[in-house]
């Protein structure tokens, strides 16, 4: 299995998890140095996004292409993709849905975490 792909179905694992609300699941995904930069330029850490994100956000879609990786070594992947994100974030629609993302992946002790994420929109 190819880099892209591993590292692709775990970001689909954050997004399941974001769809379900299910704080636990993104806390297992998160080391606890996690850091997230919003589409608005916001800094997000861990705990919010365990704790308080699974009570105010409510996507009902996502649609990611266009990914790619760059590999900056045997334990860190740099993953870009296009995403369409659909639904509300704290009770405001997600406008516009079209973004690019970045999420940097991190390996330890055999098991693989996002350990930074960052959305800008896009025009796409």
């Amino acid at each position: 299995m190819s880099q892209v792909t591993s590292i692709l179905q775990l970001e689909h694992r954050v997004w399941q998890a974001v769809m379900d609300n299910d704080g636990e699941q993104l806390a297992v995904m998160f080391p606890d140095d996690y850091i997230e930069v919003t589409a608005d330029g916001r800094r997000v850490m861990k705990d919010s996004i365990v704790e308080i994100s699974p009570q105010v956000d409510d996507i009902d879609s996502y649609q990611i292409t266009k990914p790619s990786t760059i590999e900056l070594g045997p334990d860190t992947t740099i993953l870009s993709y296009h995403l369409v994100l659909n639904g509300r974030l704290q009770g405001e629609l997600i406008e516009p849905p079209n973004r690019w993302v970045v999420s940097v992946w991190r390996r330890t002790n055999e098991t693989w975490q996002c350990c930074f994420f960052q959305q800008t929109t896009a025009d796409e």
